[in-house]
C-alpha cells in the first residue's frame, strides 16, 4: 500500500505531514490488505484571509471495488485531518462489509453439490 500526501500552495512541516499520514494509516490499517494506494491533496483556498478555507480531499483506491472519495473543509488543520480520517475508516468499513455480506449471501443461496438423497429422504 502506498499513501501520497500533497500540499499544494501550502508549506506543511514535516510534523504535519506526518500527522497526516499517521492518522490516514490508521484509519485504514484494518483494511490494508484491501487498500492499494490512498492520495491526500491539501489546499488552501482563501491564503491568508482566514475562514473555512481548507480542504482536504482524501482517494483510497481499493483492490477489485470503486475508490472512496471523501472531501472536507475547516479552518484548523487538525479538525480536518481528523474528520477526514474517521470518515475514512467508516465508510471503508461500511464498503467492506457490504461486500463480504453480499458474498455471504450468494454462498448461502446455493446448493450444495454433490450431495446424495438418503432412503429416507425419497
Amino acid at each position: 500500500m502506498m499513501l501520497s500526501t500533497h500540499f499544494g500552495n501550502l508549506e506543511a512541516s514535516p510534523s504535519v505531514r506526518r500527522d497526516v499520514e499517521d492518522l490516514l494509516l490508521a484509519a485504514v490499517d484494518r483494511f490494508r490488505s484491501r487498500v492499494r494506494t490512498v492520495n491526500v491533496s491539501v489546499t488552501d483556498v482563501n491564503g491568508p484571509r482566514g475562514g473555512i478555507d481548507k480542504k482536504c480531499r482524501c482517494v483510497v483506491h481499493l483492490k477489485k471495488m470503486a475508490p472512496i472519495v471523501i472531501e472536507d473543509a475547516d479552518h484548523n488543520y487538525r479538525n480536518l485531518f481528523n474528520r477526514v480520517a474517521e470518515r475514512v475508516a467508516y465508510t471503508l468499513s461500511q464498503k467492506v462489509d457490504r461486500v463480504q455480506k453480499k458474498g455471504r449471501s450468494k454462498k448461502s443461496k446455493e446448493k450444495p453439490k454433490g450431495l446424495a438423497l438418503s432412503s429416507q429422504d425419497q
